[in-house]
């Protein structure tokens, strides 16, 4: 809470407005340190020259009741309000002011913090007087409802939780209060418990940096690994004498190869194609050669030119067969007569 107040002074001291001070736009790291974020809705403002703002700022659970009733002419103490609403949250554990709706936020705080007199209504001049205005006054009482809070705590959150912001004050008074130099004393920043990200752009920040290092590691342990297999001893060794010898062996075997190039088998396929050989040939004298020369003269011509005509190649092959047969044979009848005569 100092640091969130400290942060608001600081804002305030250069003339910065945050207005939409909540507890979603307060980051805190692993260190424990306070960061106000989310400065879109933040303004300039000039105490001594002011000019007119838009009330449609501050989220609804934390927004201030002038802003509510409309009110174009405020200053610091929106943010302070919205701090004096986180501080009780703290200590509640849960919103103090949960509305649905404006008309629902003005009641809640009125039954909170107490109606507005006519005195306030007549110096701040609100538009929305006569709609948001209750019709029975409401009286305050912040203390009973918060009396389970630290004692020290309840006169900042009363004096945050005014419902005319002139009444509370600035932040370095708020600074100044007993909350801060009592018991229990503000503990050190890192001492705060850690967390693991709880928002996505963190939890995807924290993934990639966590396969970051592990493919770093990785690489260190295929570097080792490559390392270890580098220092490894050698196991094998060579062998110059078994080389020596099979070199030998393939000399010896291409000399035998020189001398006798043709092998058994080799050897014994040439015997098997001359004993094929010889026995067709036998064949065609002793059965094939008398059946050709008994058959084929005796063909008549007709039918062998009919054969011819046919389409089948067989038929010219008959006749120069027949022919050639014919020939042989009036030889061997012509060499049989002239032995006769002699």
């Amino acid at each position: 809470m100092r640091q969130l107040l400290s942060g608001l002074e600081h804002c305030h001291s250069h003339h910065v407005l945050h207005r939409d001070i909540k507890g979603s736009n307060l980051l805190i790291d692993n260190e424990g340190i306070l960061k106000i974020a989310d400065f879109g809705l933040a303004s300039f403002f000039d105490p001594e020259n002011k000019h007119p703002m838009t009330s449609r700022v501050v989220t609804l659970w934390y927004r201030a009741p002038e802003l509510l009733l409309g009110s174009t002419d405020y200053g610091v103490g929106i943010d302070l309000w919205s701090a004096g609403c986180i501080l009780a949250e703290l200590f509640a554990g849960r919103p103090i002011l949960p509305g649905r709706t404006e008309v629902e936020q003005l009641h809640k705080i009125y039954k909170l913090c107490g109606s507005p007199g006519d005195d306030y209504w007549r110096k701040f001049k609100l538009l929305n007087t006569t709609i948001y205005k209750p019709k029975e006054p409401y009286k305050r009482c912040v203390r009973s409802k918060f009396k389970d809070f630290p004692p020290s705590s309840l006169p900042l959150i009363d004096t945050l939780l005014a419902i005319d912001p002139e009444e509370r004050g600035t932040a370095t008074a708020a600074l100044q209060s007993e909350f801060f130099t009592t018991e229990p004393y503000a503990c050190e920043p890192s001492s705060l418990p850690h967390y693991p990200p709880c928002k996505e752009i963190d939890a995807r920040l924290h993934d990639r940096e966590a396969r970051r290092l592990q493919a770093a590691d990785k690489v260190q342990g295929d570097n080792k690994k490559k390392l270890r297999t580098r220092d490894r001893a050698v196991r094998a060794f060579p062998a110059p004498e078994a080389n020596a010898e099979v070199q030998a062996n393939i000399d010896r075997r291409r000399m035998i190869y020189k001398v006798n190039p043709k092998s058994t088998s080799e050897k014994f396929l040439h015997h098997t194609r001359m004993a094929e050989s010889a026995f067709l040939l036998e064949f065609y004298n002793d059965l094939v050669r008398p059946l050709l020369c008994t058959i084929i003269p005796a063909l008549p011509l007709p039918l062998l030119v009919l054969i011819t005509r046919q389409k089948y190649g067989l038929g010219p092959w008959l006749i120069i067969l027949r022919m050639f047969l014919n020939g042989r044979r009036r030889k061997r009848f012509g060499a049989a007569a002239m032995g006769t005569e002699h």
